[in-house]
């Protein structure tokens, strides 16, 4: 996958050098998820009633994370049972006593576009016994040429939709926030079979 922009948003007195580990790993996990990798994907967990590769592509970016130590399902407050305080992924950099990376798939349904763009600020509030603070706030959206490649246009917000909800929260941030736009990698080819299923074809370079 591709990395075509990142959109920050930024708190007063901002210091973006601390942060740049996380933002690192973040690209690169998404960099890595390369055709070779989707295709593996799919052959080894995907269904003929995929409708789309969105599965393959977040799993195995997510995946890539995990193999750099970020925690998954992650939440800033474990006492409640609820995809309002959780993240998809989470990483405190350095580990232990550093700065916490907390992330989200940030297009998924429309009437969630606000919700996700708050969910680092709530976090950031949250400093005490019971509730873990988040000091950085990271969201993974798509191009709409990428979720039209990928076959999950017809239900997910893409990257561009997502950032005219920016106005609304920017006189909120107390935490920085990053937008990842994800773009389709030019060498996978999202095709279907007769039979109507995916077919996943890596093209020559």
């Amino acid at each position: 996958m591709i990395v075509k922009d990142i959109v920050e948003l930024k708190p007063p007195r901002f210091s973006r050098k601390r942060f740049d580990n996380g933002l690192d790993e973040v690209r690169k996990s998404i960099e890595g998820a390369s055709a070779e990798k989707l295709i593996a994907w799919y052959q080894a967990y995907g269904r003929e009633t995929d409708k789309s590769v969105s599965k393959a592509v977040n799993a195995v970016i997510m995946a890539n994370l995990e193999e750099r130590g970020w925690e998954r399902d992650w939440s800033f407050c474990p006492s409640v049972s609820s995809n309002h305080s959780t993240f998809e992924a989470a990483k405190e950099f350095p580990i232990g006593a550093g700065v916490r990376f907390a992330l989200d798939v940030g297009s998924r349904h429309s009437n969630e576009a606000l919700g996700y763009l708050v969910k680092g600020q709530l976090g950031a509030k949250s400093r005490g016994t019971e509730l873990l603070s988040v000091d950085a706030h990271v969201l993974l959206t798509y191009t709409d040429e990428c979720l039209k490649w990928g076959g999950w246009h017809s239900s997910v917000y893409p990257h561009h939709k997502l950032l005219e909800n920016l106005p609304l929260v920017r006189h909120m941030v107390d935490v920085p926030v990053w937008v990842f736009a994800i773009d389709a990698p030019k060498n996978l080819k999202i095709g279907r079979t007769l039979a109507g299923t995916l077919k996943l074809e890596k093209l020559d370079s």
